[in-house]
C-alpha cells in the first residue's frame, strides 16, 4: 500500500513537471518569436538561416554566387553617397544614394533582415540603365532608427517621406519601386500616399496582412499548429510591442492608379496561393503575377532574374514612353 502511494507521489509530481515544462515553452516561445520578427534582435538572420526547409543546398547557394558577385561588382566600381530622412514617428532613416543625374530614381526596398549594405541583385541593372538608385535601411534595420518592425504599417509612411524628401534634394523625379516581402508589401501599403510620379511597382513575396503571413510560418515552417501557436504569438506581440498584428492590413493601402508586378517562387514556403489571390483581387486589372518555375523562397530571385528583368523591361517600354 505505502509502494502505490509512493508511486503515484511520483506520478504527480512527474505529471506537474511536465505541465510546468510545457507551460513554461508556450510562454517563451511566442516570447521568443515575438522579439525575433518585431524587435529583429541580433540573433534573428542567423535562427532564420537555421531553418532547414529554408536552407539553400549547394548547387543553389552556387548559382546565387554568381549574382551575387555581380552585386558585389556594383557596390566596388560605383560610389554612393549617404542620405538621412525623417520616417514616421519623427524617426531617423538611412539609405544609400547612387547618383547618375538620371530623371528616373529606383527605389529598392529589402526582404526581413536585409538593410543598405545586403545583396540587392537587380541594382546593377537598373543602374546600367542610367537610373538612379536608393536603398534605405527599412525601420529598425541597419542605421535606421524605429523601436520595432511594423511589417509595413510604419514602413509605408517612412517610404512616401522618403520620396518626398527625395525630391526635395534632387528635384522631382520619376520612381520605380522593387522590393521583397516586407519592402515589397510596404510598397503596397504606402500606395494610397505614393506621389503622383511612381510610375509602376516591382512587389516580390508581398503578403496580404501579417498575421497571415506569421500564421502561415508558425504552421508550415515552424509546424506548430496555428490555432494554438497564433492566439500566443499575438498576446505576445501586444504584450511586449503593444502591437494588434491583426491590424496590419496591406491591401487598405492598395490602389488601382500605379502597376503592379508581383513575383513569386513557384514553390513558395512562406507565401499561399491564398495570400497571393488577395492580392490579385485588391490590385484588379493593375495587377501581373509572375511566378518563377521550379524556385523556392530562397532562391526565386537567382532562378527567375532574366525572367524579371524581362518583365521590368515591358514596364519599362510600358509606362516611359
Amino acid at each position: 500500500m505505502q509502494k502505490i502511494k509512493k508511486h503515484k507521489a511520483t506520478v504527480l509530481i512527474c505529471v506537474v513537471a511536465v505541465i510546468l515544462v510545457i507551460g513554461l515553452w508556450l510562454k517563451r516561445l511566442p516570447e521568443n518569436y515575438a522579439y525575433m520578427f518585431l524587435g529583429n534582435y541580433d540573433g534573428t538572420e542567423d535562427a532564420i538561416d537555421a531553418i532547414s526547409c529554408l536552407k539553400l543546398t549547394d548547387d543553389e547557394a552556387e548559382a546565387m554566387n554568381e549574382n551575387l558577385e555581380e552585386y558585389d561588382d556594383f557596390r566596388q566600381q560605383n560610389l554612393e553617397v549617404k542620405l538621412s530622412f525623417t520616417g514616421a514617428n519623427n524617426d531617423e532613416m538611412s539609405a544609400y544614394y547612387y547618383n547618375q543625374n538620371s530623371e528616373v530614381t529606383v527605389v529598392l526596398l529589402g526582404s526581413f533582415t536585409e538593410d543598405k549594405d545586403s545583396d540587392y541583385i537587380f541594382a546593377s541593372y537598373y543602374y546600367d540603365k542610367g537610373y538612379n538608385i536608393l536603398i534605405p535601411d527599412m525601420r529598425n534595420e541597419g542605421e535606421s532608427e524605429g523601436e520595432y518592425v511594423s511589417w509595413g504599417d510604419l514602413e509605408s509612411e517612412d517610404l512616401v517621406n522618403e520620396l518626398n524628401q527625395l525630391s526635395e534634394m534632387y528635384g522631382e523625379k520619376s520612381y520605380i519601386i522593387h522590393g521583397k516581402l516586407i519592402g515589397a508589401s510596404t510598397a503596397l501599403l504606402a500606395m494610397k500616399n505614393m506621389p503622383d510620379n511612381v510610375m509602376f511597382i516591382v512587389a516580390e513575396e508581398a503578403y496580404p496582412s501579417f498575421d497571415e503571413l506569421a500564421s502561415e510560418f508558425v504552421s508550415n515552417i515552424l509546424r506548430i499548429p496555428s490555432i494554438i501557436g497564433m492566439p500566443l504569438f499575438k498576446a505576445a506581440c501586444n504584450n511586449i510591442f503593444g502591437i494588434d498584428i491583426t491590424a496590419i492590413d496591406i491591401c487598405d493601402g492598395i490602389t488601382q492608379d500605379i502597376p503592379v508586378l508581383l513575383v513569386y517562387a513557384e514553390n513558395d514556403e512562406i507565401i499561399s496561393e491564398n495570400m497571393i489571390q488577395e492580392l490579385e483581387n485588391a490590385l484588379g486589372d493593375a495587377g501581373e503575377t509572375l511566378e518563377i518555375e521550379g524556385a523556392r523562397y530562397k532562391n526565386f530571385e537567382s532562378v527567375g532574374k532574366d525572367k524579371i528583368e524581362s518583365h521590368i523591361d515591358s514596364y519599362i517600354t510600358e509606362y516611359f514612353k
